[in-house]
């Protein structure tokens, strides 16, 4: 079996637009050098170890999946032109993002399609939006509503709940979605416009309050942004 290459090379020069701002700069009298260096210390410095982090931490996952699935191989990969675009705008969205989980749903999205999920151009188009629009508090709420039960703060309080809202025990049980009352009402409602999320204010019975609420687009873009479901050769 042919192994993934090692991670990622990286490069020494920033993005394009890194690139060009400093050859900007550097063509201003007097403020020029003084601005390029400072340009270097909070920005290019910065963008590079993203870059160069983002880099060796999806070549290793690309290793690990090689090892772990028959079939797939650098080789293979180069010729993929859906995964070579995957991989390309997830590095792009990679570098203007600081959250960790955001990263992580990016890589998975670049695995999955490693692995051969097939989904239509205009649901890649709008789950790799939804990466790069959505929030952490998102995705922890689409995540949450995804499995409820498998949580055990929502479980705990939907359990003691006879009758109330999905809103009621989020809010409840996970405060630290949304600091506001609005700021989940905005959570949902940006899920919910995208059709991911189904019912959220309604009151319903305990045993409504246990069952998943996201809907098979919902389900679709969350096994999208979850590491790939394979087993081992």
């Amino acid at each position: 079996m042919t192994k993934a290459t090692e991670p990622m090379p990286t490069r020494d020069d920033a993005e394009f637009g890194y690139g060009v701002a400093k050859i900007v700069l550097g063509a201003i009298p007097v403020v020029g050098g003084a601005a390029q260096e400072l340009l270097e210390k909070a920005v290019g410095d910065p963008l590079r170890r993203r870059q160069e982090t983002w880099l060796a931490e999806l070549g290793q996952a690309l290793n690990a999946l090689v090892e772990r699935v028959e079939g797939i191989s650098a080789e293979a990969l180069a010729e993929d032109p859906a995964f070579v675009s995957a991989a390309a705008r997830a590095t792009q969205d990679a570098l203007l993002t600081h959250s960790e989980r955001k990263r992580d749903a990016l890589r998975n999205t670049v695995l999955n399609v490693a692995v051969g999920v097939k989904l239509d151009d205009v649901l890649v188009g709008a789950f790799m939006s939804y990466i790069k629009r959505f929030s952490d508090g998102h995705l922890k709420l689409l995540a949450l509503l995804r499995e409820p039960m498998a949580d055990d703060a929502y479980a705990a309080e939907a359990r003691n709940t006879y009758a109330g809202s999905i809103y009621g025990v989020v809010s409840k049980s996970h405060p630290d979605i949304a600091t506001q009352p609005e700021l989940l009402d905005r959570l949902y409602a940006d899920l919910s416009s995208e059709g991911l999320l189904g019912s959220f204010k309604a009151i319903m019975t305990g045993g409504g309050l246990q069952t998943s609420q996201t809907t098979a687009i919902g389900n679709a873009f969350s096994d999208f942004i979850s590491e790939p479901r394979v087993e081992a050769p």
